[in-house]
Formats: structure tokens, sequence, C-alpha cells
């Protein structure tokens, strides 16, 4: 979990003026919650894992980025708000197989309803996301020995780094890693005896602001 630079608010759509506490960053795969001691806006980014790349005969594809969803809650005290980061798909080095499959991540509101930014899919085909206000799809590999995919992208919303979705790995003999948050792995050549690297892992990135009208 990182602390992110404080001077650098995204924009923002709809009124109401907010008072900016913190944006934190999670990559680190695995679940967690979050509990505040006072009402607050909360705004956040998800990403699901990159999927690694094939191991293919004559048509080695790179794995899926990540899906994203955005969503935007009033978080009340005291209330519970649970979350999974999932990491990206495992390394593959069995030649004439598919990569493995990113993993999802999730996150549960308050109400009950469940966000998820889906992996990216070992076949090539980005994550799909749902339940957000803005679901975004995991950008594809190319249809035959190709890089992988990038994580589903929020650049729009800010300049920081953790705003845009991770890079696909390269093509190559051993497929090279996918980044986070949410990169596929490249694929690897026929014939190549190589290893399809992992997948990059999915990401949280929330903006706290304290409502002040």
């Amino acid at each position: 979990m990182g602390w992110g630079p404080r001077g650098d608010q995204p924009r923002r759509r709809g009124g109401g003026r907010r008072g900016l506490i913190s944006i934190q960053w999670v990559t680190t795969s695995g679940a967690g919650e979050l509990v505040l001691p006072y009402d607050c806006h909360l705004e956040f980014f998800l990403r699901g894992g990159g999927a690694s790349g094939s191991v293919a005969f004559n048509d080695s594809r790179g794995g899926g980025g990540g899906a994203g969803a955005r969503h935007s809650v009033l978080l009340r005290r005291n209330q519970v708000l649970k979350y999974v980061v999932g990491p990206g798909g495992g390394s593959n080095g069995a030649e004439g197989t598919l990569g493995n499959n990113g993993f999802d991540s999730t996150v549960l509101l308050p109400s009950g309803a469940l966000i998820i930014a889906g992996g990216g899919r070992g076949t090539g085909e980005g994550g799909i996301a749902s339940g957000a206000l803005e679901n975004r799809s995991g950008e594809s590999s190319g249809p035959v020995n190709s890089a992988g995919g990038a994580g589903a992208s929020f650049a729009d919303f800010g300049t920081l780094d953790i705003f845009a979705g991770g890079e696909g790995g390269a093509f190559g003999l051993t497929g090279s890693a996918g980044a986070s948050p949410g990169g596929g792995s490249g694929g690897c050549p026929p014939g190549g005896n190589g290893t399809s690297l992992p997948g990059g892992n999915g990401s949280l990135v929330y903006i706290l602001s304290r409502v002040t009208s």
C-alpha cells in the first residue's frame, strides 16, 4: 500500500465541495477491508489481474489485460468496505497450451453491492468489469504471435502513474511478464520451448475526501 502525492487531485464529475484526505494504492494481491472513523466520500479505481500468454505450436498469443471499474460512494463512519485485489495469471511453461487467466478484483460495498474488475483471459481476450458507475474492458492481445494486452486505463482522470493500466509483456522466447496493474504476459513463439511469464497483478486506487458540504 502506498501514499500518492496529495497535490494532484483527479478531475471529478458532479458538484459539492470536498476536502481531499489521501490517495492510496493497493498493489499486493489478497483481501482487505476499509473502515473509517468519520463519514467520507470514497472514489476508487479497481483493476483485475492480467493473464499469462500461451506457449503454442503455431499461434502464440499474449494474455489479455485486466478490466477496470470506477465507482463512487459515501462511506459512513464505521461502515466496512471489503476488497480483493486479484493476482495475475501464473507462469505457463507447457508448450501447446493456453495461458492462465488473471484473477478478478472485487469490492463489496456496505450496501451489499459487488463491483467486479475481471481478470484477463489466457485465450487473449481482455477482462470484463461490472457493477460500477463506469466499467472498462481490458485490452485484448493480438491474434497471432503477440504481446500481452494492457490493463484498463483511467489516465483521463489524472496524470499520476496510478491511473494508467499496466503494459502487456512482449512476445518472445520467455514471453515477458505483464506490468501491474493488470497487464497481460507476452506469448512465446512456436517450438521455442519458452515460458510464458505471469501477468501483472491487479490494483485498487482509492481517494478519500471528507465531505464539507
